[in-house]
């Protein structure tokens, strides 16, 4: 397949987002981007230029796919954007002993939300394939998009060599995470690299549907980065909502067509 036919299919498939390329490869991406660029930035538009891809719309999701292992950040905004190595990536580059590039392989493996979800239900022995085709059409994956996925999945984990006792370290994480959020602004202390301490707030906004209360929360202070990060992420649960809201609406009408005919 050629990078302007991945592109167009990308662009058709509205399934979950998830790094279109497995771990090793987004590793050979990184290596590729700093023989390239060195120590420069760079500019969005000209990521592909990198890794030789011409469709712009697949070295973005490529680039994208990065940015989900933590492996590159944007800096900047407006036409002051850049991209750059994170932290993760130079630490990655910079290690010489095998072990340590394989500590890093394990952290980074587990930044992607959908891969670190599905890693914590189904751990190192996960389910016959059919049957997490099935669940992963259930959570709105298109049947394609939840074959490229197990292709992405599977690869990453066996590349990171992820075992339960990594597993647990993120069930850890996102319990954490779950527990004890409240309904209403809160102050959360955060302590910065100098010591000292700072309380941060963060904000919810409710507004009522005909089905429900919806809720949205959010830290009071974003960085530009930070809301790049949420806008796309509400983009993305806003088209799996649309997929089922049409859905119901195409359920709706055929009820009533099969009423009226009776």
């Amino acid at each position: 397949m050629t990078d302007t036919q991945k592109d167009a299919a990308s662009q058709r498939d509205r399934s979950p987002a998830f790094p279109v390329i497995p771990l090793e490869t987004a590793l050979n991406r990184l290596i590729e981007f700093q023989a390239h660029y060195k120590r420069t930035t760079a500019r969005p538009d000209k990521i592909g230029e990198a890794w030789e891809i011409k469709a712009k719309g697949y070295a973005d999701r490529v680039a994208a796919a990065l940015r989900y292992f933590g492996l590159l950040e944007y800096r900047g905004t407006g036409k002051d954007r850049n991209i750059v190595i994170s932290e993760s990536g130079l630490k990655y580059l910079r290690a010489q002993q095998p072990e340590l590039k394989g500590q890093i392989a394990k952290e980074v493996a587990l930044r992607p939300k959908q891969i670190a979800k599905h890693w914590n239900e189904w751990g190192a022995d996960r389910p016959a394939y059919p049957a997490c085709l099935d669940a992963l059409m259930n959570e709105g994956f298109s049947e394609g998009g939840a074959r490229d996925f197990l292709k992405v999945y599977d690869a990453t984990i066996t590349y990171a060599k992820l075992s339960d006792s990594d597993k647990a370290a993120v069930i850890e994480a996102s319990e954490s995470e779950a527990e004890g959020q409240p309904m209403q602004p809160v102050a959360s202390e955060t302590t910065v690299k100098s010591g000292v301490s700072h309380r941060s707030m963060t904000m919810h906004e409710r507004f009522a549907l005909d089905e429900g209360e919806v809720t949205l929360s959010y830290p009071a202070e974003l960085s530009p980065e930070s809301y790049q990060d949420m806008a796309d992420r509400i983009e993305i649960v806003l088209r799996g909502l649309k997929r089922r809201a049409d859905a119901e609406a195409a359920r709706r009408r055929i009820e009533r067509e099969d009423f009226s005919d009776e």
